[in-house]
């Protein structure tokens, strides 16, 4: 294959990609900077700014909510104490409908072991989350309020800020938003006989897209990827249960860009 022939082909990659982004209202054109092309792969590169896109696309972030935190009530008691909030790693609840619905969905089955685990998980240990429920501010008292409420012994009320897009709502499997993905990812490897590679699918994705099974939790979250090569303004943490955590202090406009405000606490 000449070069002129092989820039086409990749050309003609890139304006298959581009018209399934267009059917789905996507407002992006990748371009061949955008990406790297090899036999075996397509690689959307990490400063693309496809993902911010993208990601805005299927969990829309939010600025500012008041939302219901429910947990137990020594838990309350020391975010009371300490005026700070645990933030746990999303490995907290692997096997829960967390991470591995997605990437089976994308058919990623290369990055699963023979007893249908991740082969690696270390991509996602340092990415913590915290969950939410939106404040009802009739008063009334929503069917998600009711099923926490008979799980738990407190809610707490937050008010949250957030200026840097890591505060968003969850995505569950049945959401058409993410359809555009899978068919993005089955044209690569039908029509061109490679893998579709993006970075917020590993890692940032399926920490907002869960089982189905979770969606009368209609959540939201906060979220905080820890890198091991950069700045870390966190002490990562362990609980007795060994769970990894990261705190946020209360009322404060931290790296994340989150404000969490401590506005009420009620008994369940």
């Amino acid at each position: 294959m000449t070069a002129l022939e092989s820039t086409r082909k990749m050309q003609k990659i890139i304006l298959d990609i581009n018209e399934i982004l267009i059917e789905y209202g996507i407002n992006f054109n990748l371009t061949l900077e955008d990406v790297t092309i090899t036999e075996n792969g397509i690689y959307v590169l990490s400063s693309s700014k496809f993902y911010g896109i993208v990601e805005e696309y299927v969990y829309p972030s939010i600025s500012e909510a008041y939302v219901y935190h429910f947990t137990t009530k020594e838990a309350s008691k020391n975010i009371e104490k300490t005026e700070k909030f645990r933030m746990y790693s999303i490995l907290k609840r692997y096997g829960e409908g967390e991470i591995k619905p997605l990437l089976k969905k994308l058919n990623f089955n290369m990055l699963f072991d023979d007893t249908d685990n991740l082969k690696d998980k270390n991509s996602y240990k340092h990415t913590f989350y915290a969950s939410f429920i939106s404040a009802d501010e009739t008063g009334q008292q929503s069917d998600t309020e009711k099923y926490f409420r008979s799980l738990t012994d407190v809610r707490l009320k937050f008010k949250i800020k957030s200026t840097k897009g890591y505060f968003r709502k969850i995505n569950y499997m049945s959401n058409n938003k993410i359809e555009f993905l899978e068919k993005l990812h089955n044209l690569i490897k039908e029509k061109y006989n490679r893998v579709l590679m993006l970075d917020g699918i590993l890692s940032r994705f399926p920490t907002f897209t869960i089982s189905d099974e979770y969606s009368i939790e209609d959540e939201y979250r906060i979220y905080w990827k820890v890198f091991d090569n950069g700045y870390n303004p966190f002490k990562i943490k362990i609980d007795e249960d060994n769970n990894e955590y990261i705190e946020l202090s209360l009322d404060k406009n931290n790296f994340t860009g989150i404000t969490l405000s401590l506005k009420e606490i009620e008994k369940c």
